[in-house]
């Protein structure tokens, strides 16, 4: 049986943080799209970073990639950025390798990472009171 997909949101200062676990397939991902978008839309000041996070994501569709894409593309029309984040480990990372997915969106390797490579004079990265805000189950 696969796993249900669920998107966590977090606020760290000058970023959203949506974590995504589970499968992204034809069943989940009408949701999660609905939840990455709101995501985006939260303090959606220009310059601000939107970290999505596929590490614990065990399948994703070609609709899943394409998502992404026009997520990224939609977040640099409103001057804002969204970077990818997944462990070296992760089951998906040879795969966006061989996709150069990171030729159009930056890869990290944490969130931390993330948020200090968009902010690199910000120095020390997000403060430790990241905060879940909302959690949805499919």
């Amino acid at each position: 049986m696969r796993a249900q997909a669920k998107v966590t949101v977090e606020q760290p200062p000058r970023a959203t943080v949506a974590r995504v676990e589970g499968n992204l397939d034809l069943v989940s991902l009408p949701q999660v799209e609905r939840d990455l978008r709101a995501a985006a839309a939260r303090n959606g000041q220009a310059g601000e970073l939107l970290a999505v996070d596929v590490t614990d994501v065990t399948y994703l569709n070609s609709a899943a990639i394409r998502l992404l894409y026009d997520l990224a593309e939609d977040l640099r029309m409103r001057r804002r950025e969204l970077r990818m984040v997944m462990s070296p480990r992760a089951p998906l990372r040879t795969l966006f390798r061989r996709l150069r997915f990171d030729t159009v969106i930056p890869v990290h390797d944490t969130i931390e990472d993330a948020i200090a490579d968009a902010y690199p004079a910000a120095g020390e990265g997000p403060a430790e009171q990241n905060r879940p805000i909302e959690s949805t189950r499919l």
